[in-house]
């Protein structure tokens, strides 16, 4: 009885030992909970403090339906203004033969990633991770007098300027986007070197005037807002106003005569903003519809008058034929006013064209086409000739003279 506890106790001994060397040799303790450490900096040693972390982790070796064990990513996490971020994991995993003991650390610095994998058994107290980056440092200024305040916005990331000076970028060109309170600039800056951005935010006069198509000046409502806020400043019933705010990129909403548009502004470059709104249809001159074989040629003169008229942007034609068949095309600007358009032959045609603004404004005018009539013409001012009116008063006023003359004549 005895030899046989010695036994179990001997494989009992036997099976921990094995347990205890499967887990030295795959590195880590199975279902381990780490905190790991990461360090970022440049390759001058600088921390970069803002660099986004996450870690690509083994939760267990139960395969999924796939046919792959269970990893995932942590919650990404940015570093600190030391360069530094802790992420703990947890792998689940109870098995010692199955336990992953590497991880990966996706590190992130705006567009570009890199990935470092880390061993968890051999790691050091603290991973440093470098990346080839330079430092921008943002100077805010309000007329002249240096503040603590901004955001910047980079590749659709917010950063609080408020709490850090400087931000690192990867080697290139970048665009970004600072605000100060409800101000807005925008730069295009090169990384390859350490550099700064001096923003100075200075307060301008800004007017603003609304006009219909004709020039006619009316009542308005503006709204004044960026991305950030919507809101900053509001004008309501004005007709010319001037305000005060700071230079930076805008977005005006206009709203008159029934109609809005929302217009960006920049007001370090502009401080007068006029704004229109066409209300009228375009006009049609004139068309001409001529014969040539089995084609016929449409010939069409239309515009768009007013000192803000916005233009003609396109002149479509409908044709209906005898035999109920369509045909719908644009027509082709072949000079300045001036359209063509050829259709299929056909003894009758009844058309449509159909002239649009580029506010959407349409001008709708209908013609007939008939066999008998090779050449039709239209004028759009209701075709009246001048030339007859006026060769009659001619002759009425040569009439008048020559009687004057006799009459004065026989007089003598």
């Amino acid at each position: 009885m005895r030899k046989r506890k010695e036994q179990s106790l001997w494989i009992a001994s036997i099976f921990l030992i094995s347990l205890l060397f499967i887990s030295l040799a795959n590195g880590c303790e199975p279902s381990y909970t780490k905190d790991i450490k990461i360090r970022v900096a440049d390759y001058n040693y600088r921390p970069i403090n803002n660099a986004f972390v996450s870690i690509y982790y083994q939760v267990s070796s139960t395969k999924t339906k796939h046919g792959v064990p269970i990893y995932t990513f942590t919650p990404t996490k940015m570093t600190n203004k030391s360069g530094i971020v802790v992420i703990r994991v947890y792998n689940k995993e109870f098995n010692p033969s199955k336990v992953d003991c590497v991880v990966k650390a996706y590190v992130t610095l705006m567009d570009k990633t890199i990935v470092k994998k880390i061993d968890i058994d051999r790691m050091p107290y603290e991973v440093l991770i470098k990346l080839n980056a330079s430092r921008v440092t943002f100077n805010i200024y309000e007329n002249g007098k240096r503040v603590d305040e901004g955001i910047a916005v980079i590749l659709n990331k917010t950063y609080n300027l408020s709490t850090t000076k400087y931000l690192f970028f990867p080697k290139g060109r970048y665009n970004v986007s600072v605000f100060y309170r409800y101000a807005k600039r925008s730069y295009t800056i090169n990384t390859e070197t350490d550099t700064s951005l001096d923003i100075d935010f200075r307060k301008v006069n800004v007017s603003f005037g609304v006009y219909d198509d004709r020039g006619n000046e009316v009542p308005y409502n503006i709204t004044i807002g960026n991305e950030v806020i919507k809101e900053i400043y509001k004008i309501e019933s004005g007709t010319r106003e001037t305000v005060e705010l700071i230079a930076g990129v805008y977005v005006a909403k206009v709203e008159a005569l029934g109609r809005e548009k929302e217009i960006p502004i920049d007001t370090t470059k502009k401080s007068v903003y006029e704004f229109s709104f066409d209300l009228h249809e375009p006009e049609l001159i004139s068309y001409k519809i001529k014969r040539e074989g089995d084609l016929l040629n449409l010939y069409i003169t239309a515009i768009d008058e007013g000192r803000f008229a916005s233009g003609v942007k396109e002149v479509a034609i409908e044709a209906t034929y005898p035999s109920a068949n369509v045909v719908r095309k644009y027509m082709e600007k072949i000079a300045k006013d001036s359209y063509f358009a050829t259709l299929p032959y056909a003894n009758s045609i009844e058309i449509k064209i159909t002239i649009v603004d580029n506010e959407g404004n349409a001008k709708i005018i209908e013609a007939l086409y008939k066999a008998k009539e090779e050449v039709k013409e239209k004028e759009s001012k209701g075709g009246y000739n001048i030339i007859w009116p006026i060769i009659i008063l001619i002759v009425l006023a040569g009439l008048i003279i020559a009687g004057i003359y006799i009459k004065n004549k026989l007089e003598e």
